[in-house]
């Protein structure tokens, strides 16, 4: 069966044919970050320099990293399980706080590492205790995921199989967050650079589109089927600003087109089903700003699928515009919906977990109801995600 079409806002007036399109910004309503485990703490906690206004509830198992709400002392021994199970009542008791003294709350960013146990069990039971108890809120889910190849701990794979399989039933949204890739983009600078390179994708792309996007109208339009839901975010910056020299643009958009993962598996086979370009303000001001210029760079990069447009009614690329930036600092980022990089990164860690689930490896440390059940069930969810990708991108799909 074809994956279910995610309903798109009655505001949203793009043309089939179009290749760039201005959605209207609505007035900026507040959305709250949720930081979950050490993981999530320390890669998306936003810096002082920060321009988004958006509130923060940080959470985690560990005094150590001074977190607004404490659920114990010893952490999760890396197990997800142990997290899921853990006091979820605080962590909604605290949300539940922040949204009954907002009027305008629209919904969560609930970010986390899906390797370790307190980020992939609480990240996971907060994505579901959120879904049930705001049935209509927005609900993004941002995580980093492991080394494809070395991994954190033993039962990282287990643990991100199970953060994702409820992530992508559960938000709206999931954009994930290679190792590879931020090692890649931080010039294998070590953990400290790469946490860097997370808090800036996070603060110039998630962020800055959920404070001025209002209601988030920009996820039903990169994310216009429900059954795909995962994003990648490519970033280039940040550059400074002065009165008398404004950006290069033709540097930035070579930097980020590096730092946005290639789209193609296939020969002549178009991977990206949609992706939306968040410009600071700084560029449309710059005389070597040109969209064009932009459209072709990331056309070529994204190889965007074209029958996807006339089915589904939407544009490969849209654009919008950041809020300005408290600091003299400019940044490109782009949140692309791309089937290459998802079924990458998804096949890593179903592929991984499935093995070593077949293998009996680690399964004494979980529960038999989550070492029997849960985890081959999550892993066929994945599977389920990667292949709904595979068929929405097939040529023969329009």
């Amino acid at each position: 069966m074809p994956p279910t079409r995610r309903p798109r806002p009655a505001s949203t007036s793009a043309q089939p044919n179009a290749v760039v399109a201005t959605v209207p910004a609505p007035s900026p309503s507040p959305w709250l970050q949720v930081l979950i485990g050490q993981g999530g703490i320390q890669a998306f906690r936003p810096p002082t320099s920060s321009s988004s206004s958006l509130a923060v509830l940080s959470v985690d198992t560990e005094p150590k990293t001074r977190p607004s709400v404490l659920l114990g002392t010893a952490g999760c021994g890396n197990n997800w399980s142990t997290g899921y199970t853990l006091a979820p009542s605080r962590v909604l008791s605290a949300i539940r706080s922040h949204v009954e003294r907002d009027d305008t709350w629209h919904g969560c960013v609930v970010a986390f590492s899906a390797a370790g146990g307190t980020g992939s069990g609480v990240g996971s039971r907060t994505l579901v205790e959120l879904r049930d108890a705001y049935p209509k809120a927005r609900l993004v889910a941002a995580t980093v995921l492991p080394f494809a190849q070395v991994g954190e701990t033993a039962v990282a794979a287990y643990n991100s199989v199970l953060a994702i399989a409820t992530a992508v039933e559960s938000a709206d949204a999931v954009v994930t967050l290679a190792n590879d890739h931020l090692d890649l983009v931080a010039g294998g600078k070590g953990w400290d650079a790469m946490n860097a390179v997370a808090r800036a994708v996070m603060d110039d792309a998630i962020l800055s589109l959920a404070g001025t996007r209002g209601r988030a109208d920009w996820i039903p339009q990169v994310c216009p089927l429900a059954a795909c839901n995962v994003l990648n975010v490519g970033w280039a910056g940040p550059y400074k600003v002065y009165p008398s020299q404004p950006p290069d643009t033709l540097a930035a958009v070579k930097s980020l087109c590096r730092n946005t993962r290639a789209v193609r598996s296939e020969p002549a086979r178009p991977g990206c089903i949609a992706a939306l370009l968040a410009a600071s303000d700084h560029f449309p001001l710059s005389p070597s700003w040109s969209s064009p210029l932009v459209e072709k760079k990331l056309a070529t990069r994204l190889f965007f699928a074209p029958h996807l447009a006339a089915e589904h009614g939407t544009v490969p690329l849209y654009h919008c515009e950041q809020r300005a930036r408290r600091r003299p600092t400019a940044s490109l980022a782009v949140v692309h919906n791309s089937a290459a990089t998802v079924t990458a990164d998804l096949a890593h860690v179903a592929v991984s977990a499935t093995r070593r689930w077949h293998a009996r490896a680690f399964l004494h440390q979980y529960p038999d109801s989550v070492a029997q059940g849960w985890i081959p069930e999550a892993c066929e969810k994945v599977w389920e995600v990667a292949d709904a990708y595979r068929w929405v991108t097939a040529p023969e799909a329009g």
